[in-house]
């Protein structure tokens, strides 16, 4: 019976321990941002403005930040998603990335965002057969401005 009465007490502390543990835990967890809480780009001021421009894409928008103000460029999204913004030396021209699920194309876009011209057509097939399809990863505009 005493032995019975030990285990129980070992038992009941241990449960007790981890229960004291968990609720130590819990009261120092923060709260992970959810999408919905994230900043947007457009509603912020960086405090020091610097000059020149720099794109950034955020979740398949693609945004231009130029004296000290964020601009969604507000390019369309229903193909895909807009990604990897890249300069265009000795121009206001960028070059980006649409990728879709089964391809992504590279798009030439002056600084307002307008589409200029579709620089590759990687989409062969419209079927079920993928692997025949291309897909564009982090354009690189060379000095002279021609090379991609």
């Amino acid at each position: 019976m005493r032995r019975a009465l030990t285990i129980l007490l070992v038992l009941a502390l241990m449960a007790g321990f981890g229960f004291g543990v968990n609720r130590l835990i819990a009261s120092r967890k923060h709260n992970i941002p959810t999408e919905a809480s994230v900043f947007i780009p457009t509603a912020t001021r960086p405090k020091i403005v610097l000059p020149g421009t720099l794109y950034l894409a955020q979740n398949g928008d693609i945004y231009r930040l130029s004296d000290g103000f964020f601009t969604d460029l507000h390019l369309k999204t229903t193909v895909g998603l807009w990604m990897q913004p890249a300069y265009v030396p000795n121009s206001q021209d960028v070059v980006a990335v649409l990728r879709a699920a089964e391809y992504s194309n590279l798009y030439l876009l002056n600084s307002q965002g307008a589409v200029v011209r579709q620089l590759s057509n990687n989409a062969w097939t419209r079927t079920n057969q993928i692997f025949r399809n291309h897909w564009m990863f982090y354009p690189h505009v060379g000095a002279d401005g021609n090379t991609i």
